[in-house]
């Protein structure tokens, strides 16, 4: 599903665009994180313990299932499948 999502440095260092089709989001770093991560299987509740590692801080996996539901789901929203 995340698979196809491509990422996109923009010019502004802090956001990326992520493309999958001709679904286009405009994100930050965080997102640009997860969707690697997701890429690479990893579940909402590894990506939760691997982000709160990486920004030493506390990432509740609700918020990173809050994150995949309803950003990224966008991206794969009318997407057709290769």
């Amino acid at each position: 599903m995340y698979s196809n999502i491509e990422i996109h440095h923009t010019e502004n260092p802090k956001k990326y665009l992520f493309i999958n089709d001709d679904n286009i989001l405009l994100g930050g770093y965080t997102i640009k994180d997860i969707v690697k991560m997701l890429k690479n299987n990893l579940s909402s509740n590894n990506i939760s313990i691997k982000l709160s590692e990486k920004y030493k801080t506390n990432i509740e996996q609700d918020n990173i299932q809050k994150i995949i539901d309803n950003v990224l789901t966008y991206l794969s929203k009318n997407a057709v499948a290769h």
